[in-house]
């Protein structure tokens, strides 16, 4: 008996595909897909019941429900209503780069920033599998602090998670005791983990490993940000100009 059964919708018609893994769940999926291209190579397809399907099929059955939750919200938030109407064949990068220009300051996309909604954009259409579920780490550091988490609550918040406010409002109070200038986010405590580990080791294959990254070019982008380099280079300029 098949372990896996789920219906997806495409053009109208449901069809049921039925798998013993995500796997051949996945090649499934494709196939009927191509299928479908092939027979309508002439249609169209709009942008929000594609971005809906690939959240509702590929993203949510494969990701945390704090994530699924903060997708859809910013599908139904920004991307929708930017894109009604359109097709992802009349989809420019002119369309893309008019709804960057709009979204301006933290609170326009927040918990995410607007260089980060432009990465959920580009990528919608990957496919997620069980390859998703990530194995890390764990420092030594960090061992005494999580044998006080008690067995099925959250490491941060107990029986419940911290929601954005509480996380917002801690990350200030951070700020403020350190005397930081610059906004505190939880990603950037990621960043600053993957800089750390960059600077001291110069492996970006490493970074992308801890990071589980697909590329090193996606670590090197978006998260590591070469303090030592950027160090580097302004003593060159200031031995150029002090002679």
């Amino acid at each position: 008996m098949a372990k896996i059964t789920r219906t997806v919708t495409l053009n109208g018609v449901k069809h049921w595909i039925r798998a013993n893994t995500e796997q051949e769940y996945a090649e499934k999926l494709l196939k009927l897909v191509g299928s479908q291209n092939t027979a309508q190579q002439n249609s169209k397809h709009l942008f929000a019941d594609y971005a809906m399907t690939w959240f509702e099929t590929y993203s949510k059955p494969n990701i945390e429900t704090v994530t699924a939750t903060t997708y859809k919200r910013q599908l139904t938030r920004h991307l929708l209503p930017a894109f009604e109407g359109l097709t992802v064949e009349e989809l420019t990068t002119d369309d893309v780069q008019r709804l960057f220009n709009g979204m301006t300051g933290s609170k326009a996309t927040a918990p995410y920033s607007v260089e980060q909604m432009r990465f959920l954009v580009q990528h919608i259409g990957d496919i997620k599998t069980q390859s998703s579920t990530r194995t890390i780490g764990l420092s030594a550091l960090a061992v005494p602090y999580l044998l006080q988490v008690k067995a099925g609550e959250f490491v941060f918040g107990g029986k419940s998670p911290l929601s954005y406010t509480q996380v917002r409002r801690m990350c200030d109070r951070i700020k403020r005791d350190i005397g930081f200038d610059e906004n505190i986010t939880p990603i950037r405590f990621r960043t600053t983990v993957l800089t750390d580990l960059y600077d001291q080791t110069k492996d970006i294959k490493l970074a992308q490993a801890a990071a589980e990254h697909t590329t090193s070019a996606m670590t090197l982008r978006y998260y590591v940000k070469g303090r030592e380099t950027i160090s580097k280079a302004a003593a060159v300029v200031d031995q150029a100009y002090s002679r």
